[in-house]
């Protein structure tokens, strides 16, 4: 969710700062880097943290936990910046 937010925000802030006449390749460039580390540290924090809770809370299905896995790794979507010349 908070990733989402984030990158909601971007398209509009790269508008303003293109209107301004910054480079826009650079903005782009820059911008999926930290969203990518952010969302790369947030995949490596939300592993343990939803094995452990599978495991204590919900042990019937600790046989999907692989899957879990899985699915976290595949979860996060960044969009790069598209701007319209």
């Amino acid at each position: 969710m908070v990733l989402g937010s984030m990158s909601g925000v971007l398209l509009p802030t790269a508008s303003f700062y293109k209107a301004l006449g910054k480079d826009e390749k650079k903005m782009s460039s820059i911008s999926f880097r930290v969203l990518s580390l952010i969302t790369f540290l947030a995949v490596i924090i939300s592993i343990p943290t939803a094995v452990l809770v599978v495991e204590k809370f919900f042990p019937a299905y600790t046989d999907g936990i692989k899957v879990l896995i899985l699915l976290l790794f595949g979860r996060p979507k960044i969009t790069s910046l598209k701007i319209n010349l």
